[in-house]
Formats: C-alpha cells, sequence, structure tokens
C-alpha cells in the first residue's frame, strides 16, 4: 500500500502478491486506488495495514483537511486477499489536529458502520 501524491490531491493504492513456500512471490497485481468515504476531496494518507486471523485484510486511512480542522480515520477492508475492497467505516474524528511539534488535540468516540 502507499500513498501517489501525484498533482495536489493524494490517492491510496494497493497492490498485491502472494507469498509461496520457497520463497518466491506471484507477480504483483495492478495498482489499484482504495475506496474512499463521501466527502474526502483533499485526499488521504497514512496507510495502516493489518491481517484479521481470518484473513481479512483491514487498513486506516486517514483523511486531513486543508485547514487542519477536523481530520478523520476510516478504516478499509478486504475479505478476498486485497483484490476488491470497500470502506468498512469511519472509526474515529479528531478535532483540533495537533501540528508538527505539538501535543495538543482532542478525540471523538468512535463511530463504525457495517
Amino acid at each position: 500500500m502507499w500513498v501517489d501524491f501525484h498533482f495536489i490531491t493524494p490517492v491510496p493504492y494497493v497492490s498485491f502478491a502472494d507469498a509461496r513456500a520457497d520463497g518466491t512471490h506471484t507477480d504483483w497485481s495492478a495498482p489499484q486506488p482504495l475506496p474512499q468515504p463521501p466527502h474526502t476531496p483533499q485526499g488521504a494518507t497514512f496507510l495502516l495495514p493489518h491481517v484479521a486471523p481470518d484473513g481479512t485484510i483491514y487498513t486506516t486511512i486517514t483523511n486531513f483537511p486543508p485547514n487542519q480542522g477536523v481530520a478523520s480515520v476510516f478504516v478499509d477492508k478486504s475479505g478476498d486477499g486485497g483484490t476488491t475492497w470497500s470502506v468498512a467505516g469511519t472509526s474515529s474524528t479528531v478535532r483540533n489536529w495537533p501540528r508538527s511539534g505539538t501535543t495538543s488535540g482532542s478525540a471523538r468516540t468512535p463511530t463504525t458502520r457495517s
């Protein structure tokens, strides 16, 4: 997973390969953009992928507004090894996101959607 900072709006992408027992891997899949919830015209960054015990892949994605007001953290998931992705929900919203070198900021109670 990576974020392409082309032009002005960052776009999160994913590509995958399957590992083999002999230490090799399959060819990498074609890059595909990760889905984002509505109202994220400024793009999203900070991908943190995790694989659940059942094989479902989750990643958080952070959406920073241009005015540094309220940042949203949402979750994408894939239940088929990374072939398809969907927005799993919004996990939290952070108000007054701290700027570099500061520690101030406050978090709202997480909310999720199925």
